[in-house]
């Protein structure tokens, strides 16, 4: 990867964090997201939080919430903290589908499309506020189920 790439992907990046910080404050946690956010006080272990937030869904991956957990240390516990591992997440989900579209698109201009796409894709930018792990539910496995046939390395 060149410095070209490592650019595009930071600028796509960036934009991305741009587009899913615009109007944050506008939404408050939901029902679901609360289970998150409300096991996750201060004086939790990781155990327990783990055994806490996976009770109504034991099917549910931990290493998102081992991730909010430790975020949560860092950062703290209030809502916004907890928004923003989501939405960096989400955000380099996006540098991640335009390094996938190497794969598909020689030219530049169409991989930056399809970053750009990920940049301002709604669902993209929704599931990103959300203290939830959706973000990994999005473009990045949508990429990589492409019924596109992958372009031959020269």
């Amino acid at each position: 990867m060149n410095i070209r790439n490592i650019l595009i992907c930071t600028l796509l990046a960036l934009a991305a964090v741009g587009t899913r910080l615009y109007q944050l404050d506008r939404e408050s946690i939901w029902f679901d997201e609360s289970v998150s956010a409300y096991e996750l006080h201060p004086d939790i272990t990781l155990t327990d939080y783990l055994k806490n937030v996976r009770q109504p869904d034991p099917t549910e991956d931990p290493l998102y919430f081992s991730c909010l957990w430790t975020w949560s240390r860092v950062f703290g516990c209030g809502e916004l903290a907890c928004r923003w591992l989501s939405i960096l997440l989400g955000s380099f989900s996006v540098a991640f589908v335009y390094l996938c579209g190497r794969e598909f698109f020689e030219k530049e201009a169409e991989r930056v499309a399809v970053g750009l796409c990920g940049v301002l894709s709604l669902t993209s930018i929704f599931y990103s506020q959300e203290v939830r792990m959706c973000w990994a539910r999005g473009e990045p496995s949508m990429s990589l189920r492409s019924p596109l046939p992958r372009r031959p390395h020269p």
